[in-house]
Parts: structure tokens; sequence; C-alpha cells
């Protein structure tokens, strides 16, 4: 849910759907969230050993991580989960959420109004995120 807080948030469409200066005018407290789920997922997926550990299935026929690869020193499920994203929806959905928040970042300074539109403050974490999605998973390619 970390994940998807940051790739859903959309800057263009906050506070008053792209008044100019609206971010002026009322703080949103979605900003900080993204903000703070940046940050936070940024350490999770720091810590431990590289993701993508052997599938095993459970009795069910489902994907779980076994007991011995999980009790392993430096497993972090985190970059486990990252890395099994395989679904084409799933990177569809991801790739459009890091280029709507890395462009936005830079059309935020290019503008014709000065200061017109916030600029996202997260911007060094969301580019951490895209470099921790292309490292652990090689589907996102």
């Amino acid at each position: 849910s970390l994940l998807n807080t940051v790739i859903s948030y959309d800057p263009s469409n906050s506070s008053f759907g792209g008044v100019p200066y609206s971010s002026k005018l009322a703080s949103d407290s979605h900003v900080k969230l993204v903000d703070l789920s940046a940050q936070v997922l940024c350490v999770l997926l720091d810590c431990g050993l590289p993701g993508d550990p052997l599938p095993v299935e459970n009795q069910y026929g489902e994907p779980v991580v076994a007991i011995a690869e999980a009790q392993k020193g430096g497993f972090n499920i985190f970059r486990s989960l990252l890395a099994r994203i395989s679904d084409g929806k799933d990177l569809n959905t991801l790739y459009r959420g890091f280029v709507r928040l890395l462009r936005h970042t830079f059309e935020s300074k290019n503008t014709l109004l000065p200061s017109s539109q916030s600029k996202l403050e997260c911007y060094q974490e969301i580019l951490i995120l895209l470099w921790k999605t292309l490292e652990e998973n090689p589907l996102f390619l």
C-alpha cells in the first residue's frame, strides 16, 4: 500500500483540480502522506539482501516464500514483493506513476506563471524508488 500511495498520487489534480496557485490557498494533506510513504518505502527497500528468492507454492498453488529462505539473515520481504510484480497491468501502472510524478517535477519549474504549481518535494525519493524497481524487477525494464 505504500507503493500504491506514492504511485497513484497525481500532483496536477491536487487541492482545487489544477487551478494555478491553489497550493498557496490550502494545504494538501495527501502530499505529506506521499512524502512520508516514499521515505519509508526507500528505507524498507534499502536494507537486506536482494529480492527474488526461489518461488515455492503452498498447498493451494499460490506462490509463497519458503521458511528457510525467510529465516536467512538479511532477507527483505519488501524487496521480494517488488521483484515478484509480473502482471503487465501492474508494471504499466508503475511506469505511468513514475512518469507522471517525475514529469511534474520539471513541469512545475517551467510554467508561464512562476510558482503556480506546487513542487513535489519528494522527487529524490521517487528517483530512488525508480532505481530500486529497476534493480529488483527485471520485467520492469
